[in-house]
């Protein structure tokens, strides 16, 4: 009777685990569904795009040349960015990189996924690299605070 007690224990176990990881994975929210967002957030999209700076091992994007490519590939495609200086590590190996943060109308997915790639393209083949990190997320973003402070109409995007 006691092998049937933990036999039984066990199933009932598993089942609950079952259900509980499909009630996470149906809250949340599926690739391109849009979000939510309360006033005065919007939806917009963050990309996160992280620049590798070796190249064969060795520092080969100086600071110089990232500048360059800054004013060359990402200004004249996003007219607001921060990029931020990281330690990133490829393949066990530390090397300096650089990422560059961008928060843009979820209304302009398809023209800032098309810019994204065309950066990402034009870095891989001027400093030789095999990949440039993408993360994009779909979030909830205010430029405004105090919510007083806040526009209550809504303009169209400039993608």
């Amino acid at each position: 009777m006691s092998t049937f007690k933990a036999f039984f224990g066990h199933v009932l176990k598993r089942l609950l685990v079952g259900c509980v990881s499909l009630f996470v994975v149906l809250a949340l929210p599926a690739a391109g569904q849009e979000v939510s967002c309360g006033y005065p957030e919007k939806p917009m999209l963050d990309i996160d795009l992280m620049f590798g700076r070796n190249v064969d091992s060795v520092l080969g994007v100086t600071e110089e040349s990232w500048d360059d490519f800054v004013t060359r590939e990402i200004t004249p495609r996003f007219p607001g960015f921060t990029v931020v200086d990281a330690v990133g590590y490829w393949e066990g190996a530390q090397e300096l990189s650089k990422r560059v943060l961008i928060s843009v109308d979820a209304r302009c997915e398809e023209a800032a996924q098309t810019k994204v790639d065309d950066i990402v393209e034009a870095y891989r083949q001027r400093f030789q690299q095999e990949s440039v990190g993408v993360v994009i997320d779909r979030v909830c973003v205010s430029f405004c605070r105090p919510r007083s402070s806040c526009k209550s109409q809504e303009e169209p995007p400039n993608c």
